[in-house]
């Protein structure tokens, strides 16, 4: 066993430093619910660097904290000193784990983006997910080929709008899994709208989206496109039952009203957003 914090840390005087030390001493009990404050203030730390930082100092730091950690917490349990070297461990390894895990999440999900407007240019791949609205079905599809991209230049999935009046080729219908061909015109995810705005270019990163637009032509389902297993199956009935609620919901109450339930049912916002930006 080993002393109380209060009476290793004796005197109590002492500067800003050594009052934070008993501060966060005090804390012990509380350690493990510090942790993830830790992390998030590593994650955001990631985000407010300018630049893209090395990728091996992250690691690095979280490794050293990590050897700290253990050698002031053997002192601890022999000695009943050491506490510092914890807390150090502490305020370095956490935000270096969030960091490390924010950077490594960004490499897995590193793929191109589209860096100027192009099209009409037709588009294959699969459908993955489905949003319903007002002027129209975003479809989501990964991505196996566009016209005029190199192999190694196309984004892993594009974000294309099909209006209403766009209906599909033969009366078709898509499910998630579907493998589609479309004419669009693609562009870069745009940017914030205003400083210190919602981000869509980098919430489309994280998403694999490296392209928006919308669809000239009526989408065309590929031969032999139709989704295959029972996983898409499922998706494509959860997609085509969430589309039906949605376009039920807002014929029966236009306006706020339908928009407001139709996404407390379904999830989706974009009749909210068309009430409220009408030109938008």
């Amino acid at each position: 066993m080993y002393a109380e914090p209060e009476a290793r840390l004796e005197p109590r005087g002492g500067g800003p430093v050594r009052r934070l030390a008993r501060a966060f001493a005090a804390e012990r009990e509380r350690w493990p619910l510090w942790v993830p404050v830790g992390i998030g203030g590593g994650v955001a730390g990631y985000f407010v660097l300018p630049f893209e930082p090395a990728a091996a100092w992250a690691p690095a730091l979280l490794i050293a904290a990590l050897c700290l950690g253990c050698i002031g917490y053997r002192r601890l349990r022999k000695s009943g000193r050491g506490e510092a070297m914890v807390i150090v461990a502490f305020l370095l390894g956490a935000p270096a784990l969030g960091f490390t895990a924010i950077e490594v999440e960004s490499y897995r999900l590193a793929a191109p983006v589209l860096n100027a407007r192009l099209g009409p240019v037709l588009v294959r791949g699969r459908i993955v997910a489905q949003e319903p609205g007002i002027k129209g079905v975003r479809l989501t599809v990964a991505v196996s080929a566009i016209d005029r991209l190199a192999p190694a230049r196309e984004p892993a999935r594009v974000r294309i709008r099909v209006r209403p009046s766009l209906a599909p080729v033969g009366g078709q219908t898509f499910t998630n899994g579907a493998e589609i061909r479309v004419l669009a015109i693609l562009m870069p995810p745009p940017p914030p709208a205003v400083p210190g705005g919602f981000d869509f270019a980098r919430s489309a990163w994280f998403k694999g989206i490296g392209a928006v637009g919308f669809a000239v032509r009526a989408p065309e389902l590929a031969q032999g496109g139709a989704p295959s297993g029972w996983l898409a199956a499922l998706r494509g009935a959860i997609g085509d039952l969430r589309a039906t609620l949605f376009r039920r919901i807002t014929q029966a109450l236009p306006g706020a009203a339908g928009g407001i339930a139709a996404a407390l049912m379904t999830g989706e916002r974009s009749a909210i957003i068309s009430w409220l930006f009408p030109n938008g």
